[in-house]
Parts: structure tokens; sequence; C-alpha cells
């Protein structure tokens, strides 16, 4: 009797999971020098449902902050929600993403195929049992967390791909972070998961990915010359500005 006991529950627990809805917050903090609050963090969020998942990027508000002492400047502009709907059944990634300009698309492009190494080390997450991975994705190399318990190959934003839903993940250099904030069952299960309605250009990737270098090269130019006509303005000086490091964008190396 326990072993048939055994084997129908391990068939009745893979359709109990599949069959329901889930939602995973994740907090993504700042790294800037000053912001609008203590602490202040961006938050995203993934819903999943069998063969389909949702991942919001929540906007920020805009705002600026200056570091007279290290003649610096940072500016944040306000932006509306960035989207990523996945359809595994027919192996297709939907976005719609926003330029530095304010310009935005509406992007197709199949589903990544990430290449993970995976690692032995474990640790606690919300409660989780996770274990490590690596992979390297356009331009970046990331660290990613995932629940083996949590038989999704899902995680935030593009990531994907592991036996276990991604609960953190980062990249090497910190500008791209995913930290756990929470996850909660939807017991609604009329909950259908599809990409959110929008207004903006429809394009290939490539096209997307060029456009928001274009774009910024605009925005920094027009930041500089606004700076450097304020400061040649205040005094009889000269001003020469130009960009340093490379540009903060996600993807930094088409597929």
């Amino acid at each position: 009797m326990k072993k048939l006991s055994f084997s129908i529950f391990s068939w009745i627990l893979p359709i109990f999971i599949f069959s329901q809805s889930y939602e995973i917050q994740y907090a993504q903090p700042q790294g800037f020098a000053k912001s609008i609050e203590e602490g202040f963090s961006r938050y995203s969020t993934l819903k999943l449902k069998q063969d389909k998942s949702l991942f919001i990027l929540h906007g920020t508000a805009g705002f600026d902050s200056a570091n007279e002492e290290r003649q610096e400047l940072t500016v944040v502009t306000a932006e509306p929600d960035r989207w990523y709907f996945m359809d595994s059944r027919v192996g297709l990634l939907h976005s719609f993403e926003q330029t530095m300009i304010g310009n935005t698309f509406q992007i197709s492009e199949e589903i990544p195929k990430l290449v993970w190494n995976l690692s032995e080390n474990e640790k606690i997450i919300g409660g989780f049992a996770c274990k490590q991975a690596f992979t390297s994705f356009r331009g970046r190399e990331y660290e990613a967390w995932y629940a083996p318990s949590l038989p999704f190959p899902n995680g935030p934003w593009k990531l994907n791909g592991l036996p276990g839903l991604i609960l953190e993940a980062k990249d090497k250099e910190s500008e791209v972070v995913f930290n756990f904030y929470s996850f909660q069952v939807i017991l609604d299960t009329s909950l259908r998961i599809d990409a959110p309605p929008c207004e903006a250009r429809k394009v290939p990737f490539i096209t997307f990915f060029e456009a928001q270098y274009k774009d910024g090269e605009k925005f920094y130019q027009f930041i500089a010359d606004k700076m450097k006509r304020n400061l040649e303005r205040s005094g009889n000086i000269h001003v020469e500005m130009k960009q340093s490091g490379a540009p903060r964008f996600w993807e930094r190396k088409l597929p």
C-alpha cells in the first residue's frame, strides 16, 4: 500500500504544480550615488502558469542628483513598465521596451537558449533550497540561484533554462540584479497570462538593439550639451565633455 500511495502522489504533484499560477517578486537595488529615498529599489514581478510566463519590470520615477565634489551628475528618466512574455509552446518571447529618449518598441524573438554551468553550491532563499549556476548572455556573465523543488525553467527577465525556478540572479558587475522578495501561489484558477496590450512599433530584436544605442548616444549628447552651456554661461570657461565607461544596457551583444 505504501508503494502504491507514493506512486500516485508522484503523479499528482506535477499535475498540481503545473495547473496552478504563481507570482514571484524581485527587488533590484539601485547603484546610484543618491536616490529619492534610503534603500531605493525597483521591483519586478514574474507570473507563471503552465507553459506561459510574464515578467514585468515596474517603471521608475524620474529624478536626478549631483555630486559637486566629484563633478558627477546622475540622471534617471521616468519610464513605463517594461514586460517580457514567454510562450514555450511556440518558443517565442515578446517584449515591450523603451529607449532613453522615449521611443517604444514591441519586440519578437526566439526564447534565448542559455548554456548553464551547474555548481554544487547551495543556500536557502525564501525558505527554498537553491543551487548555484553560471552563464553568459549577450555580453554579460551571470550567477543565478535556482530552486529544484520549484520545477519551472523560468526566471527574471530573459534568464531561463535551469532545472528549477530562478530566485536570484546578478551579472558579474552587479549592474543587473534580481533579489528574491516574495513567492505566492495564485488560487484563482481562471487567471490567464498573456502579453499586455500596448501601442508600439513591432520590430525584431536587432532593430531595437541598434535603436537603444543610437538613442542612448543622443540622450548623453543632450545632457552633455546642456551641462556645458550652463557651466560656460556661469563664467568665462571652456568645457569639454565626453562619456566614459561602457553603456549600462543589459544586452551589449547581438544574439
